[in-house]
């Protein structure tokens, strides 16, 4: 169930939650990736923003954590891609028409999920 709390910059979570992966390291991979600085002209600037993504030891994207004012769209393509379990292939299929911060989250994912 996607949660997200209406702050500055927004704070978000789906699926398995950081501190449950952290406690269960056999059973999960705990990826930050701190895509503000990197990505800072697809944020409006926003440097301090970051994706915490949560997969299984299978390879599939199980949880995600986001801090950003942009959230709300990330999260609901993260909810799409923990539900259906897209793999790096699924992903690398998708054509997007420009590189917004959903093309970010792709890009921060392909190399870290299965690859088929």
């Amino acid at each position: 169930m996607p949660n997200l709390v209406f702050t500055l910059p927004r704070i978000a979570q789906v699926g398995v939650s950081v501190d449950e992966a952290k406690a269960h390291p056999e059973l999960y991979k705990v990826a930050r990736i701190p895509f503000g600085k990197s990505n800072e002209w697809v944020n409006n600037r926003e440097t301090e923003a970051d994706y915490t993504f949560i997969l299984d030891k299978e390879g599939y994207l199980v949880g995600a954590a986001v801090y950003s004012a942009e959230v709300a769209m990330v999260l609901d393509f993260l909810t799409l891609v923990i539900n259906k379990k897209m793999t790096s292939l699924d992903l690398s299929s998708m054509i997007f028409a420009f590189p917004t911060q959903t093309y970010q989250v792709v890009f921060a994912l392909k190399p870290l999920l299965k690859r088929a």
